[in-house]
């Protein structure tokens, strides 16, 4: 909870693909076993280590992020490609906004 609580309160870097304009695009990547995931990074530097330095980023709270999470069934991956890379469920995702101040 303490983590998802964090989460909540924290800012994240989400990847967006060339000519994205003013609108932000939650991304949508495929691991080799074909699950799917939203990406989000804790820094510029966990970033660089998934191979996506120089990419085009939003900061995103994470409250935000969570009331606008889609419907559908994919998790949030916080830094893929790290050591310290943590799946957060959608279910979770969508509950940060009430977590916020908690």
């Amino acid at each position: 909870m303490e983590f998802l609580q964090a989460l909540a309160g924290s800012e994240v870097l989400l990847p967006q693909p060339e000519g994205h304009g003013e609108q932000t695009v939650l991304p949508i990547m495929q691991e080799q076993d074909g699950q799917q995931f939203i990406p989000a990074f804790t820094s510029t530097e966990r970033l660089a280590e998934a191979g996506l330095a120089g990419q085009d980023v939003v900061a995103v709270g994470g409250a935000e992020l969570g009331a606008h999470w889609p419907a559908d069934p994919l998790p949030l991956t916080l830094n893929p490609g790290s050591e310290i890379s943590v799946a957060v469920p959608p279910e979770a995702m969508r509950a940060l906004p009430n977590l916020l101040g908690s």
